[in-house]
């Protein structure tokens, strides 16, 4: 019998097998393309057979490339499943959250309290970053993206969309006087979120602009910039400008008074929250009991921003239809 190769190659050999390319291979397992093609090079000499059949610009299996990536894909969600079996006996299953940082600042984080008291034997590790994790490489049990929904190979759940609006400061309002039009945001100062405006997510003001009917009365080239959606509040509300904000994380803002509306229109974002895990991941208790949790909390913010409920201060948690009845876990298939 062959030596079975190495973990790394037949995971190396997974990733390109399933993206038929060894360059989103390797920004998958963050290594180069060309040392991942040394991995699979070598896995097919390992073997004897060829894994891949080259062609211009694409990569076919072949035969026994289709063979081994059908076996591996058993063999690592084996393993997986193994691995939430042994957390489940031992009763320690920490779940790792990974979120953008506005998104975990201003939503998460906030309610995080309740999912503590519902359950307060899973250890919840909150990895904040602008950057998109590798749930295959397991830098993560699950992620909150703010996204187009589309992610190959993962089990994905809408959690719930977006809008966006104008807000400044109170001071900066007192000092212009208020407005009734998009288009007198031409004498405004703005601020941009520099990702929003390249993301195709609808979050930035040509979006909003081209929503309310003010495309081109408006200049969108001129403003302080900042890399993420915090800075740009930041920013609004020591009175820099006006800033596009997201419906989601302006909850607090607005109703300490920290920053004002400054008009009604409002734009859907094109992007949505999509809650992100691997397939085999579902079964795992920590993670449905989070993503129940998530959507609960997820239906009761989208009741009370379109005026359907409105929970007090001291609730314990959500009301409603979406809740998990005595804290029972709600499956996401």
């Amino acid at each position: 019998m062959k030596r079975l190769p190495s973990l790394d190659s037949l995971r190396a050999f997974e990733s390109a097998a399933r993206h038929l390319s060894f360059t989103k291979a390797g920004e998958e397992l963050h290594v180069t393309q060309s040392a991942l093609s040394h991995r699979i090079n070598a896995l097919e000499d390992d073997l004897g057979v060829k894994l891949f059949r080259r062609l211009t610009r694409k990569l076919e299996l072949t035969a026994a490339g289709e063979t081994l990536a059908a076996g591996v894909r058993r063999g690592l969600a084996e393993i997986a499943r193994a691995v939430a079996a042994i957390d489940r006996k031992t009763g320690a299953e920490p779940l790792a959250v990974s979120s953008l940082p506005s998104v975990a600042a201003r939503w998460l984080v906030p309610r995080l309290p309740r999912f503590r008291n519902q359950h307060p034997d899973i250890d919840v590790r909150i990895n904040a970053d602008s950057a998109l994790v590798n749930l295959q490489a397991h830098e993560a049990d699950l992620a909150v993206r703010f996204g187009p929904g589309v992610y190959p190979g993962l089990h994905v759940v809408k959690l719930m969309g977006d809008s966006v609006f104008p807000v400044c400061s109170p001071r900066l309002l007192a000092e212009r006087g208020p407005i009734t039009h998009p288009a007198q945001l031409a004498d405004w100062p703005l601020l941009h979120d520099m990702p929003t405006e390249l993301d195709g997510s609808g979050s930035g003001w040509s979006h909003w602009l081209q929503h309310v009917g003010a495309a081109g009365e408006v200049s969108c080239g001129e403003g302080l910039r900042f890399s993420q959606a915090l800075l740009t509040l930041e920013a609004a509300a020591n009175g820099l400008g006006v800033a596009l904000v997201r419906r989601s994380l302006i909850g607090d803002d607005l109703a300490s008074g920290r920053l004002v509306r400054l008009l009604p229109h409002e734009a859907p974002t094109s992007f949505a929250y999509y809650i992100v895990c691997l397939p085999e991941a579902v079964d795992r208790p920590a993670v449905g009991a989070f993503c129940s949790w998530l959507m609960a909390e997820a239906a009761a913010w989208s009741a009370e921003q379109a005026g359907m409920i409105h929970p007090p201060a001291n609730s314990d948690g959500p009301k409603g239809k979406a809740a998990a009845p005595g804290g029972r876990v709600v499956r996401l298939r």
